[in-house]
């Protein structure tokens, strides 16, 4: 099973300096070449690599117009992009930077320097996407929770009002039959004469007024608590 080696674009309108490239990252990393711009701009589009090496001086668009274009597409903002130049003085390293270059390294190259560099970065930037999928995840996890709460309390809901009106519909339903033997037990206490009779009859009646009292109750709380949730 082959290696996947790191992609690196480089940007350059030298020949000589892609071939020197070409030669000092063989190995390690797998190398595209563009002579200018708009190849390197498409290129990228096309396959967006791991790391850009951008040269600074170069003809009709120069690096630093380069670079925005590419910072300009969506697909291609966060790929890191070195700035390989001759220039040497410090307003111009501080303009590539200002523009968005993650680094500069000045012409000559030094191999071993810019090969540290390109690891550097490459690991920077996965360890960026690293932390930005876990973060993607941890959102997608709470949008799912939040949902799941958001389900069940909305069953949690529709079970309280189920409940609320169950209980209001059997109160309902059982003070009409009760009243009845309410009734009933007042006359049959009018017309008692037996003392164990009046005494039976005595013990029913305070139950059934406990029991309709109780019953009163409930339907005045369920009436109450019939917008409310759990």
């Amino acid at each position: 099973m082959s290696i996947k080696h790191p992609r690196i674009l480089a940007i350059d309108d030298t020949p000589a300096n892609l071939i020197a490239l070409g030669v000092a990252l063989d190995g390690e990393f797998d190398l595209q070449c563009a002579s200018s711009c708009a190849i390197g701009l498409l290129q990228a589009l096309e396959d967006p690599p791991d790391l850009i090496l951008l040269d600074v001086m170069m003809p009709e668009v120069d690096g630093y117009e380069t670079l925005q274009r590419i910072k300009a597409q969506f697909t291609l903002k966060d790929i890191p992009i070195i700035f390989v130049t001759a220039l040497n003085d410090f307003d111009s390293e501080v303009k590539g930077l200002s523009l968005g270059a993650a680094d500069y390294v000045s012409k000559p190259i030094n191999v071993e320097i810019v090969r540290r560099r390109i690891r550097n970065l490459i690991e920077r930037e996965n360890l960026r996407k690293e932390v930005e999928a876990h973060r993607d995840h941890l959102e997608d996890h709470v949008l799912e929770r939040t949902m799941a709460l958001a389900d069940a309390n909305k069953a949690a809901v529709a079970a309280h009002q189920a409940k609320t009106q169950f209980l209001g519909t059997m109160a309902h339903d059982l003070r009409t039959p009760l009243n009845v033997i309410v009734g009933m037990t007042e006359m049959a206490q009018m017309l008692a004469t037996d003392p164990r009779q009046v005494a039976q009859l005595d013990k029913v009646q305070r139950a059934s007024d406990e029991l309709l009292e109780l019953i009163t109750r409930l339907i005045s709380s369920t009436a109450d608590k019939s917008g409310d949730g759990p």
